[in-house]
């Protein structure tokens, strides 16, 4: 069952409490929060970066099969801004011109809504990877971003050996294991 976890010094749970109010799934009720902090969000698009909104950015692991994903929620906590798998290749850069700041690519599976909907749904498809930024707030910018990196690590070498074991290779060795904690 999904936290009540409280993103930064704001302490709101207003996410949770809505979904408790009005018994709504979200498709994270067999997850747990790893981490969760309040971070805005920037998408590379026609050579600048877009402002795509601010709220929590969670790193969430489904309890059964162990695989990670990040989701942020807009600050308001109904509007979902990303939703994207944690994948062994998965490369996080600090974000030029701020001390607070991470790149990386991923697939983004937030489903549009409304009439355009059947239209994006036909463009997602062939989703590429799409370069994301994430921005924290800058006063506890250290800390937050030592705690996303560290609990991204850990889901990588997790996810990892969940893959050796899958593909009957056994637990990775430690040296892969270290590969894997460099490559974040």
């Amino acid at each position: 069952m999904m936290q009540n976890v409280r993103a930064g010094n704001d302490g709101t749970f207003i996410e949770e409490q809505h979904r408790a109010m009005n018994n709504q799934m979200t498709g994270e009720e067999e997850d747990e929060c790893l981490f969760c902090e309040f971070a805005q969000l920037f998408e590379f698009e026609s050579a600048t970066w877009k402002g795509r909104g601010k709220g929590n950015l969670r790193i969430n692991r489904n309890m059964k099969d162990h695989r990670a994903r990040l989701v942020m929620k807009g600050h308001n906590g109904l509007h979902l801004l990303l939703n994207a798998n944690l994948w062994d290749g998965i490369i996080f850069s600090k974000m030029e011109g701020t001390t607070h700041g991470l790149t990386f690519a991923c697939v983004n599976h937030v489903r549009p809504s409304g009439q355009a909907k059947k239209e994006e749904a036909e463009k997602e498809e062939g989703k590429e990877l799409t370069t994301y930024a994430i921005r924290f707030r800058e006063k506890n910018a250290g800390k937050q971003l030592a705690s996303f990196i560290e609990c991204t690590k850990d889901c990588l070498v997790e996810l990892k050996r969940e893959n050796k074991k899958e593909a009957g290779e056994g637990e990775a060795n430690p040296t892969e294991a270290a590969a894997a904690e460099e490559q974040v």
